[in-house]
């Protein structure tokens, strides 16, 4: 997989995790509201001590495609909000998994 792909299953993730804290939303990036978009960033800010902006998931979470990859330090501050530890561990594990199938 490549860094792009990754990412792409980093967002995923990331939708299932939001989901953890509230099952009640089964939907993709295309509908995550407003009201979803500041519940993340609370649960973000509760879980990790770290800020994120709504501009900034606005740009590079509600986006289908992405034509770059954000900045690192935002990478790893969504890769430990899934459960690793940074995004090279995201990547890593994702690679890993991919060898494994």
């Amino acid at each position: 997989m490549n860094e792009q792909q990754i990412f792409q299953e980093l967002k995923k993730q990331i939708l299932i995790f939001y989901q953890k804290s509230y099952p009640y939303f089964q939907g993709d990036w295309k509908i995550f509201s407003s009201k979803d978009i500041r519940q993340l960033i609370d649960l973000i800010e509760v879980e990790l001590k770290e800020k994120v902006s709504e501009k900034w998931i606005y740009t590079h979470l509600k986006p289908e495609t992405n034509e770059k990859l954000p900045r690192r330090d935002m990478l790893d501050i969504f890769s430990r909000f899934v459960g690793s530890g940074s995004w090279d561990e995201f990547v890593f594990n994702q690679n890993s998994s991919e060898i494994i199938r």
